[in-house]
């Protein structure tokens, strides 16, 4: 959809880039509109509800993985940062940073008030191994907040993703 956007966008003028939440919501459904005809209306609700609960980390993954390429790119290293849906469910990685043909693991995750986040996932890829594994919980020391209302995203602060980095070089350099 960003895709789209950026294009209509570069002919137009006429439309965001980053979709707001609903319309990431609507787009999906109608994607997957011929799929969605053989659930119930509570079933589709439900996918709703979790399209609209998944859109705010899929904003920070997006924003993130563009910061640690933006800092990488001031560097003379090479470097290659992914974020694959194929990689997340099999592997439980949000974003795969490749410094120097080192591979990095990164799990970006929230502690949130009476779920643990960390102990669900750990169970879901129990016997998974990644390569050099980094784990990134959203706080709010490492995080700031844009949008209004009463839902606002947070996104990592440049520090979080200049730390991530410098934590990548030194194992890299201890690699190698």
């Amino acid at each position: 959809m960003i895709e789209e956007n950026i294009c209509e966008l570069w002919q137009s003028n006429t439309r965001r880039v980053i979709p707001l939440q609903e319309e990431f919501c609507d787009y999906y459904l109608t994607q997957h509109k011929k799929k969605l005809e053989n659930y119930s209306d509570n079933v589709k609700q439900g996918i709703k509800g979790r399209l609209l609960r998944s859109y705010p980390s899929l904003v920070r993954e997006s924003h993130f993985g563009a910061l640690i390429g933006r800092l990488l790119s001031q560097k003379d290293i090479s470097y290659t940062v992914l974020s694959e849906t194929e990689i997340d469910m099999a592997k439980g990685v949000d974003l795969v940073l490749i410094v120097d043909s080192c591979p990095f693991s990164i799990k970006i995750t929230k502690e949130s008030n009476g779920t643990n986040w960390t102990k669900i996932k750990k169970q879901r890829k129990a016997g998974v191994t990644n390569p050099h594994p980094i784990r990134v919980v959203v706080s709010s020391s490492n995080t700031y907040s844009i949008g209004r209302g009463n839902n606002p995203m947070w996104l990592f602060k440049k520090s979080t993703a200049s730390n991530l980095i410098e934590n990548c070089l030194s194992i890299e350099n201890v690699d190698s």
